[in-house]
């Protein structure tokens, strides 16, 4: 029911192990003295991805009356506080908007080079129950002065025959949105923009009149999104271990100021548990991986929100993903397998990663290199 993805925070993968980009505020730290020279590499392998995980997420899809192709309305209990995050897609450019009552979600946005504004006055009124025929109003104010106001209606009770994974055939790069539960929505649900408004209209295709109707916007529980797109990342590794020990830690930095920092989370003999250091509220990464005293060898990606492992998206390597040979990818949210694809590597260790299901994704591959120029890391990702 996703016809857009979202995008907040920012995982980096690349081929000495796993590395992430957190959407933490960019903030640029001191110099820090150069690593010594027999470290051990920080676990960075070649995939650039982005993950998302939302409690709530509210989308409608908008008619010609208004500049904007979509809204989308996610809601999340962070920090002790409600985050709301308008997301308005741009018809012509496809450019997605964001408006947040919470900074560290507009910061993400930025880091990424995305736009994005604080709004302090987005107000959402909900009913007592996720009921059909339940009405939702969303206000706030555009950065351009221009007051908004959502009308959402439910248009069918939320269960699981709703949800599942979205297909994006037409995307430029693998975006994979899933939704433990959903409802569409119902007749009724439009927005207003300034003196301009759109009604939802009838999503035909999922329609069996008389029996069930739906509209163009859905309504999602536990909604996850995994992008794997193209770009260029930059690390200088600040600093490494000389060994593979139980408080092992690698700091590295960005070039435009973000830090990153992996640390043992647990260590038998070879086989290392790595804990990512992300933002604040935004969630935990788990890899399993093995040090061979050369090179890192990776079990398992874990993408773990703050709801909890239940919810976690897991991507599973075998045999163990590393710089030479082959190896499949599962990708599994919480019990439910959603994706299935096979890493291949070139004479160069370029990686390349091609799906096997489902067959929406099957056209699309993804093809990573990385280069280490003394305590530089440079990982180019680019899809196809």
């Amino acid at each position: 029911m996703m016809k857009q993805f979202a995008l907040a925070a920012t995982l980096c993968a690349s081929v000495a192990g796993f590395a992430q980009t957190p959407a933490a505020t960019p903030t640029v730290p001191a110099a820090a003295a150069a690593p010594a020279a027999a470290t051990i590499p920080p676990p960075i392998v070649p995939i650039l991805a982005t993950y998302r995980f939302w409690p709530e997420q509210f989308v409608q899809w908008i008619g010609p009356e208004l500049p904007y192709s979509m809204i989308e309305l996610d809601v999340d209990q962070l920090q002790s506080k409600t985050t709301y995050d308008v997301v308005l897609t741009d018809r012509a450019s496809q450019k997605r908007i964001h408006y947040s009552n919470m900074p560290l979600v507009v910061a993400a946005v930025k880091a990424l080079d995305g736009e994005g504004y604080l709004a302090n006055d987005i107000a959402f009124e909900r009913p007592d129950a996720a009921t059909t025929g339940a009405t939702y109003t969303l206000k706030l104010t555009l950065h351009d002065g221009k007051p908004l106001e959502w009308r959402f209606i439910q248009g069918s009770d939320v269960m699981e025959q709703g949800g599942g994974l979205s297909a994006f055939p037409d995307s430029p790069m693998p975006v994979f949105a899933y939704r433990e539960q959903a409802a569409v929505a119902g007749e009724g649900t439009a927005i207003q923009i300034g003196d301009a408004a759109s009604s939802a209209e009838m999503w035909k295709e999922i329609s069996r009149p008389p029996y069930f109707m739906a509209w163009h916007g859905a309504y999602s529980i536990n909604a996850t999104t995994l992008v794997l797109g193209g770009g260029d990342e930059k690390w200088t590794i600040a600093s490494a271990p000389s060994s593979l020990s139980a408080d092992a830690t690698w700091r590295l930095t960005s070039s435009n100021g973000r830090t990153m920092n992996i640390q043992t989370a647990k260590l038998d003999g070879k086989h290392v548990t790595l804990s990512v250091e992300v933002a604040p509220g935004a969630g935990r990464r788990a890899i399993e991986a093995d040090w061979d005293g050369t090179a890192w060898h990776y079990d398992q990606l874990k993408f773990i929100p703050h709801t909890g492992e239940k919810a976690a998206l897991t991507l599973e390597f075998a045999p163990a993903l590393s710089s030479d040979g082959r190896s499949t990818m599962e990708m599994t949210v919480g019990k439910k397998k959603i994706v299935s694809g096979v890493f291949s590597t070139d004479e160069a260790k370029q990686l390349t990663l091609s799906f096997k299901s489902p067959d929406w994704v099957k056209s699309k591959t993804v093809t990573a290199s990385l280069t280490a120029t003394g305590n530089d890391v440079e990982l180019k990702s680019t899809t196809h």
